[in-house]
């Protein structure tokens, strides 16, 4: 890995702890997460991030559903 790639893995892997203990600040910060991770393939934590995803968007759309 180039010095400059670690920078971006090592970014990453701070948003993704991040992202774990308080929830990410949006949809799109965990979307990011996800695809900066999975090209330096760490699938585990992808998965991870894809459940958090997940769990956002139901919560969101079941909570724009019960508004109407």
């Amino acid at each position: 890995m180039k010095g400059e790639e670690k920078e971006i893995y090592d970014s990453a892997l701070r948003v993704y702890s991040a992202i774990m203990k308080w929830g990410g600040n949006s949809l799109t910060e965990i979307e990011e997460c996800i695809s900066t991770l999975e090209y330096f393939e760490d699938y585990e934590k992808c998965k991870e991030l894809l459940e958090i995803l997940n769990a956002y968007k139901s919560k969101n759309k079941n909570q724009i559903g019960g508004n109407k």
